[in-house]
């Protein structure tokens, strides 16, 4: 789970763990990637809409 202060991505990167919530359910996913693929799917998700 994410600590204080942490952002659910940090705690991706820190342990390949993304906890998210879609509606009332809880969902916890693992990612079996390295650390440049982490950089890389953050950076995406921060792209502006096209």
């Amino acid at each position: 789970m994410v600590t204080d202060g942490e952002t659910p991505f940090e705690e991706l990167k820190r342990t390949g763990t993304f906890d998210f919530k879609v509606g009332q359910a809880e969902l916890t996913y693992k990612f079996d990637v390295g650390l440049d693929v982490v950089a890389e799917f953050q950076g995406l998700c921060r792209m502006p809409d096209k």
